[in-house]
């Protein structure tokens, strides 16, 4: 005698299972899913008003940095670098990211930064600031 065994959910669902077991994974790890680096805190701060040259550009983001991959540069209005060496991804506090500047004059300044977080996504942007 052939029985037949009944699925749990009808067989005309079937292809939703990889969907609802992927929606279940989110809903468990949501880190996992939207792990997109953006900046917390920057030093200096965006639009800030300088009366003293800052020695380095520091950004505090929301998600650990992927070191080889994430880059941050400060230009100053003809969009020269016034970095004076590569940035660098803290490695004790791997979301934070800087880079040392040189002496800089009365202008206006741009942070430039481009963000790879540990899992692969990326984000990119940029500030101004000025210095009198």
């Amino acid at each position: 005698m052939h029985m037949k065994h009944k699925l749990p959910f009808p067989i005309l669902h079937r292809p939703l299972y990889p969907l609802v077991l992927i929606l279940g994974l989110l809903i468990a790890f949501p880190g996992i899913a939207w792990s997109h680096a953006y900046p917390k805190q920057s030093s200096p701060s965006p639009n800030a008003i300088l009366q003293q040259a800052p020695s380095q550009a520091r950004i505090l983001f929301t998600e650990d940095l992927e070191p080889a991959f994430s880059t941050l540069k400060v230009t100053n209005q003809q969009g020269h670098n016034v970095d004076r060496s590569q940035s660098q991804v803290d490695s004790q506090q791997p979301n934070v990211m800087e880079v040392s500047l040189k002496p800089l004059q009365p202008g206006q300044y741009t942070v430039h930064w481009h963000a790879v977080a540990r899992d692969g996504h990326t984000t990119h942007g940029e500030y101004e600031f000025q210095l009198q």
